[in-house]
């Protein structure tokens, strides 16, 4: 049974006991009454749609219109008791009938969520992590003529780390992942080289010209 076809019969149910002895049937869209025509007629009127949400999962949230249609001789007291039933049952909006219907009634407007199926992906059958080791860069930065160059840009091409030469020409660079490439510069004054397996304790020397 679907989600909405219980909605409307707890509905039904609800205005049932409401009706006490009165008789309660259930009519179509379009239909001629029924020449036995019962005190209370409940015919749906419309399925629509409101919205998504998720409240648990994912959900299609709709709303039922159902016309309450009270008849007989006692019509004002079934139509109040009719009344205070649907105002207290759970996710029931009332409203009154639509035109051109005349008579004792009204519209009860039911909320209905629907589980709907969500698109995923295809399953992840195997997780792949590269692992590259780490490993602190240290060294001197030195001139042509073996001088230690205070001042000196030294920075890993792939993570951007940068660090600068203190008086001494030393520099440190923690945790560069390998293979990488350092750059070093100091103005115009630039070289590169790969970082080598012993990355400890490096001397780089910086050409005396603008180059590589």
């Amino acid at each position: 049974m679907s989600v909405t076809q219980r909605a409307f019969d707890g509905l039904v149910k609800v205005l049932t006991s409401a009706a006490g002895t009165a008789t309660t049937g259930v009519g179509r869209l379009g239909a001629a009454p029924p020449d036995d025509r019962p005190d209370v007629l409940l015919t749906p009127l419309s399925l629509t749609r409101v919205g998504r949400s998720r409240r648990l999962g994912a959900l299609l949230d709709l709303e039922l219109a159902v016309a309450v249609e009270a008849a007989g001789d006692d019509v004002l007291d079934l139509t109040e008791r009719l009344l205070a039933a649907a105002e207290s049952a759970p996710g029931v909006r009332v409203g009154p009938l639509p035109e051109p219907a005349a008579g004792f009634g009204f519209v009860a407007v039911l909320a209905v969520s629907v589980p709907v199926a969500e698109p995923t992906g295809p399953p992840v059958e195997e997780s792949v992590v590269e692992v590259h080791s780490l490993a602190a860069v240290t060294g001197v930065v030195v001139g042509p003529d073996g001088a230690a160059l205070p001042d000196v840009e030294v920075h890993s091409s792939l993570t951007r780390q940068r660090a600068t030469t203190d008086a001494a020409g030393r520099f440190s660079l923690p945790g560069l992942p390998r293979p990488t490439t350092l750059t070093v510069s100091r103005g115009p004054r630039r070289t590169t080289l790969e970082v080598p397996d012993e990355p400890d304790g490096l001397r780089i020397v910086l050409p005396s010209h603008e180059g590589s």
